[in-house]
């Protein structure tokens, strides 16, 4: 259970919540495989947003509620000790105090009994999911591979750059000046009063148009000087990281968690399928 995302939650909970009445009536109730596991799913639970900011829908808390009778089912509801442990979390990451978590609740328009059975549900619809549904998700080394031969991605090449400054000298004129920066560079000599700014990195794709001279340049090459309100500009190349293709290592977690979202609905929406059957629902 994402914590820190609940709580942010219930901070804004309150800002939106609005001042009204519900009339409170049963919009369906659901018979799980237990006789005992019958759950009352009422207007207020699809009206008035839960603990993780959003409103739920019918169908949203009818599934929660088909998942807390697997949590029953596997033995894997969470203690007092579970809860407790969590709100210390809450409560120690957000720095308030208990008292502070109690009102935040009621701000929020639930009593602090009814938040609890909310990361109570929360956290057992999590576990579940895990259970019966994330640990099924393998993608093999096979699969990964395959898609990474027919997907290939580049790094662009890297250029690590120096910019250099040449003040107008006034003794000369801006031809002559240019000529000398130009003749030094070529002849790979000090650029008379060139000054040079500290290397810096920049990719391909991120050079300016009127800096794509730099792609044909190479390792040691100094670019033409062009005139700039601040005097003649130039660009060193310090060094080169050629284009290259990502290794199977950099892309391998990337791939795998692409490979298995659908895979984890597909089996998400089979576990589902499956509780439904197995379940009797009425709907007011």
């Amino acid at each position: 259970m994402k914590i820190c995302k609940i709580m942010s939650a219930l901070l804004l909970l309150s800002s939106v919540m609005q001042a009204r009445e519900l009339v409170n009536t049963i919009k369906a109730v659901v018979y799980g495989e237990d006789k005992e596991d019958i759950a009352l799913i009422t207007l207020v639970e699809i009206t008035r947003p839960g603990i993780d900011g959003a409103v739920h829908t019918l169908e949203d808390k009818i599934f929660s509620k088909l998942l807390w009778f697997e949590g029953k089912k596997y033995r894997i509801l969470p203690s007092e000790e579970d809860m407790e442990r969590n709100l210390k979390i809450v409560e120690k990451d957000n720095n308030i105090s208990r008292k502070q978590l109690i009102d935040m609740f009621a701000a929020s328009g639930y009593t602090f009994e009814e938040g609890k059975e909310q990361f109570s549900e929360m956290y057992t619809v999590n576990s579940i999911i895990d259970f019966k549904v994330r640990s099924g998700l393998f993608v093999s080394h096979k699969e990964v591979q395959a898609y990474y031969d027919e997907n290939p991605e580049y790094v662009d090449a890297t250029y690590t750059l120096q910019r250099g400054l040449v003040s107008y000298n006034y003794a000369q004129s801006t031809q002559e000046q240019a000529r000398s920066i130009t003749d030094a560079i070529a002849r790979k000599k000090t650029v008379p009063g060139v000054v040079w700014s500290p290397s810096f990195t920049i990719k391909q794709d991120q050079l300016a148009a009127d800096k794509a001279y730099v792609r044909t340049m190479k390792e040691g090459d100094i670019s033409a000087p062009i005139a700039t309100a601040e005097g003649f500009e130039l660009f060193k190349v310090v060094t080169i990281m050629p284009r290259r293709l990502k290794t199977l290592d950099e892309r391998y977690a990337q791939i795998a968690d692409m490979l298995r979202r659908p895979k984890y609905q597909e089996i998400l929406s089979n576990y589902k399928k499956q509780l439904y059957d197995n379940a009797s629902i009425i709907y007011f």
